[in-house]
């Protein structure tokens, strides 16, 4: 069965960070911040302040938005999974392809807007 939508990005994002240190780890998740918050749409500001990442711990990364309606915005204009797969494709020509082997163990998000 084909893995769709948000679990189908964690899967992907599982499967090229496997086997990264932690400071490449922290380099992507930086740069989809970085991205992420270029794009995202602002009306109050409230979505772009409701960015998180928990602190590396193990095979569990964590870092989203937070805000109630970022998950339906994000599936609206793409905002976040986009920022995601362009930080992948920069990272992808910095490490090369073998980033694409294997895949990494990805705890299901419980909040709206995450994407572990």
């Amino acid at each position: 069965m084909k893995k769709t939508g948000k679990y189908a990005l964690n899967a992907e994002i599982g499967r090229f960070l496997k086997g990264r240190s932690n400071d490449q780890i922290q380099q992507f998740i930086d740069e989809v911040h970085r991205i992420s918050q270029s794009r995202c749409p602002v009306k109050t500001g409230y979505l772009k302040s409701t960015w998180y990442q928990e602190p590396l711990s193990g095979s569990q990364i964590k870092f989203g938005y937070y805000a109630d309606y970022a998950m339906p915005v994000d599936h609206e204009n793409g905002f976040f999974t986009a920022s995601i797969r362009q930080a992948k494709q920069k990272f992808l020509k910095k490490w090369g392809a073998d980033a694409l082997r294997g895949i990494r163990e990805i705890e299901p998000s419980t909040k709206p807007g995450e994407f572990d």
